[in-house]
């Protein structure tokens, strides 16, 4: 799962099978699991590929119970997001704090990195391009979820999706 983001992991190297317990419910978004990254149903896919089509990796996994039966007869997949974008919009984002502490006298390089999760921020709209998701250079592996995106998961009604920053598209 360490592999470059834009490149597809060979289907082999990610785990085929989820043991869950008996009493859990599988939403259609579920958030990283271990190092597996986002369990996503068919329904998700199906969301994610009519924007970002033939884009990002999904691997089948099933889904079992401890006791070896069938957790849910849905498919769902591993999603690994290969889209690696340069999206934050500093100039309308002076809010965000920088990763790895105080470095205000430190100068902002392209490689420096920003806590996205902790208040809002801005993003350059004309680099998202109508796309559906992506990781930010600027983010620290933070998933992004355009408005279009967001629009499509509600007008679905899909499950278990939720954001952890708030971004506005400039």
């Amino acid at each position: 799962m360490t592999a470059d983001i834009r490149a597809q992991v060979p289907e082999d190297m990610i785990p085929p099978l989820l043991i869950a317990s008996s009493n859990v419910t599988f939403h259609d978004y579920e958030g990283g699991i271990g190092y597996t990254g986002p369990i996503v149903s068919q329904a998700f896919r199906d969301a994610v590929e009519s924007l970002d089509k033939d884009v990002h990796q999904f691997v089948p996994v099933e889904i079992r119970r401890k006791d070896g039966g069938l957790h849910d007869r849905r498919p769902f997949y591993i999603l690994r997001v290969t889209r690696l974008l340069d999206t934050i919009n500093l100039e309308e984002s002076p809010q965000l704090q920088r990763a790895g502490g105080n470095l205000k006298n430190e100068p902002v390089t392209e490689r420096t990195i920003f806590l996205t999760h902790r208040s809002p921020f801005a993003v350059h709209a004309d680099r998202i391009g109508g796309m559906g998701l992506w990781q930010d250079k600027r983010g620290p592996g933070d998933l992004f979820v355009s408005q279009r995106l967001v629009e499509l998961i509600k007008a679905r009604g899909l499950t278990g999706w939720r954001a952890w920053s708030t971004f506005t598209e400039l």
